[in-house]
């Protein structure tokens, strides 16, 4: 069976006779997950999109799973496979119905068993999970309600969104502690900051290490839902699904951010 990856990209998904012949490895932070058949078959409203030419692969692709294996811990830093810049528990289960960064999706490894989609994602991926109807926040993450507020006057009043501010609707556990990743020159012993993805990046010369540098995050407890809330950064918010696709809550919008880019809230 022939998939197209994205608009650039056709690929062969390797496909596995048991599930159990694959095995997790703990300091990968690796979770196994099904993809629900009907997310990516058709839009809520019934269109069918199994075969056509796919557009906006990023705004497309399916955000909903099924957990199948879970790694029993997270381990922060680097390693071949994975970067995680948070400390923090794994909370989901086999079985739990979760949603997943879009992004990840599309970078994951892509398996196939009895005709079903199977996907290897990391865990810092997964924004929340259902398990018998309760929502169970992971990563630190927390859902936004958009705040509107009216403006003009008289019969020409509108709601407009503030996109810096959001009404706390769904949170949980904050992350532990947080890093920042650094460059380490190995061959001058010097240290200095650096970003993933710079043009230094991939050099023999050089190790990415996690130094504990950023320790802030809000006490559990100390946001509430409800609570309206100042957004740090926007560019770090983003909506848990698209409006053809949206399953959560009655199809209710939320935006997503981690828990730490909440920088005050009103009382």
């Amino acid at each position: 069976m022939t998939t197209q990856k994205n608009q650039f990209e056709y690929y062969i998904p390797y496909e596995l006779d048991e599930l159990d012949t694959l095995r997790i490895v703990e300091t990968t932070n690796k979770v196994l997950i099904q993809i629900f058949p009907e997310d990516a078959e058709e839009t809520v409203g019934g269109i069918y999109t199994k075969g056509i030419k796919p557009f906006g692969f990023a705004k497309n692709t399916t955000r909903r799973a099924k957990v199948i294996k879970t790694c029993e811990r997270i381990v922060p830093g680097k390693t071949e496979a994975e970067f995680t810049l948070w400390q923090t528990d794994v909370q989901v289960k086999p079985g739990d119905e979760i949603y997943i960064n879009y992004f990840d999706n599309l970078n994951s490894y892509d398996f196939t068993y009895q005709d079903m989609d199977i996907k290897l994602i990391p865990y810092s991926g997964i924004i929340c999970a259902i398990r018998d109807g309760e929502v169970i926040m992971c990563n630190g993450y927390v859902l936004l309600e958009d705040y509107e507020e009216s403006v003009g006057f008289g019969e020409h009043k509108f709601e407009r969104k503030i996109a810096d501010q959001g009404i706390v609707r769904h949170i949980g556990k904050p992350n532990k502690r947080y890093y920042i990743p650094v460059v380490k020159h190995t061959r001058a012993s010097k240290i200095r900051e650096g970003r993933i993805g710079s043009v230094i990046y991939g050099r023999s010369d050089l190790e990415y290490i996690c130094e504990d540098r950023w320790k802030h995050d809000h006490k559990e407890g100390e946001l509430q839902d409800g609570d309206r809330v100042v957004i740090g950064g926007v560019r770090k918010v983003w909506y848990l699904e698209e409006w053809s696709y949206a399953r959560f809550d009655k199809r209710k919008m939320y935006r997503v951010c981690q828990q730490y880019n909440i920088i005050a809230k009103f009382i």
